[in-house]
């Protein structure tokens, strides 16, 4: 698990700002920055499968702020989290984020783990596909008699 505190994201990265593409470029690149920095400094682990996302966003303001806006201002944060770890941004699963009191100048708290769900139902399918084999092997199988070890049919 890593968790790391992001400064609030710039308004012209918000999907609602009509802005010149190239401020709106760079606003873009100094976030990605940002979030590569802060994850680079994070301890480093093996990441597997998917990860879950918590996002806690703290505004600079009592304005209020929708949900998916400020998932899609974070996209350029993500970008930079993701090359710092290594992986594929695609496999960050948001979960439904939580807006707390304003804080002075605004902040977005990251936590990312492990998808263990995932990697439960992916275990709970290779060892029902192992019984199933096994199953069918001493059930349904030939004349030729029960396996020895090893796999190899005794021959009668």
């Amino acid at each position: 698990m890593i968790e790391l505190t992001l400064p609030w994201p710039p308004k012209i990265l918000s999907p609602n700002a009509r802005s010149h593409w190239a401020p709106k470029a760079k606003a873009k690149k100094a976030y990605r920055q940002i979030g590569y920095l802060l994850a680079c400094n994070s301890k480093r682990q093996a990441w597997v499968g998917d990860l879950r996302v918590w996002l806690t966003f703290a505004p600079p303001s009592r304005r209020h702020f929708d949900h998916d806006g400020l998932i899609s201002r974070m996209k350029a944060g993500f970008d930079g989290i993701a090359d710092a770890l290594g992986i594929d941004d695609n496999r960050f699963r948001i979960e439904r984020p939580e807006i707390v009191a304003p804080v002075k100048g605004g902040q977005v708290r990251v936590r990312i783990e492990q998808d263990r769900v995932r990697e439960l139902t992916d275990l709970a399918d290779r060892l029902e596909a192992e019984n199933t084999q096994l199953r069918h092997g001493a059930v349904g199988g030939t004349s030729a008699g029960p396996a020895a070890p090893g796999g190899a049919r005794k021959q009668t």
